[in-house]
């Protein structure tokens, strides 16, 4: 994987670093647009709570994003801000190679879940939901970097969906995922039809090490049982 293979349009999650080198507890949501060679990238100025967030030069970055179902990250450093018709650039220096994330969210804990959805469309970094109301299915699987749903309609691949999830009963995460991969449910008598792998495009820190957490705690009652 190198700088050249991220393609435009592709949504990036950027951790923090101050200047101590610990990591800021915010996560910032932007967009891909282009390289320059395998040196330095540009992507749009990052978003925080629907706010443009003003990143300074110099600023340390961990530069996290998803490519063919996959997780990999790579460092990189502020060194100018732009706007081009009125939209406001970064261009950061890259200063590590690209590294496919090997971590805990690997492990897919299979469960069902309940979790509601509905398709959006991402222009940029606006969300832009196709229709108010949301579905209710359940889950198959569920992981740090991805979850696996059961659907009664033939998604694309590709499609974003607006998703929240209920892990415990006073416990829901949101995130924006993308679907990577469907199938048709051979069983005709199940009432759903497809199932539907997707890959989490957006969600924030706190959720996803609330994913993580329910993850373990799950696992440690399979074991406690010896089922794994």
């Amino acid at each position: 994987m190198q700088i050249k293979d991220i393609k435009t349009g592709t949504k990036l999650n950027l951790e923090i670093y101050g200047d101590d080198n610990q990591k800021n507890d915010k996560t910032l949501v932007s967009q891909f647009e282009y390289s320059e060679g395998n040196n330095y990238v540009v992507f749009q100025t990052p978003v925080y709570k629907g706010v443009y967030f003003n990143l300074r030069i110099n600023t340390l970055l961990n530069v996290i994003f998803v490519h063919k179902d996959k997780v990999y990250s790579f460092r990189g450093v502020v060194v100018k801000k732009f706007t081009v018709n009125e939209l406001p650039f970064v261009k950061v220096e890259v200063i590590s190679e690209i590294v496919n994330i090997q971590r805990r969210s690997d492990y897919r804990l299979e469960c069902t879940l309940q979790i509601k959805y509905r398709e959006v469309e991402l222009e940029g970094l606006k969300l832009i939901p196709k229709k108010e109301e949301f579905t209710s299915t359940w889950t198959v699987n569920i992981s740090g970097g991805g979850i696996c749903i059961v659907l009664n309609e033939e998604l694309p691949v590709n499609t974003y969906l607006e998703c929240v999830v209920d892990l415990e009963e006073n416990l829901s995460v949101g995130f924006i995922g993308k679907i990577v991969r469907i199938e048709k449910i051979e069983d005709e008598s199940a009432y759903y039809k497809y199932r539907a792998g997707m890959s989490y495009q957006v969600i924030n820190n706190k959720d996803r090490e609330a994913v993580i957490k329910f993850i373990f705690k799950e696992q440690r009652k399979l074991r406690r049982k010896g089922i794994i």
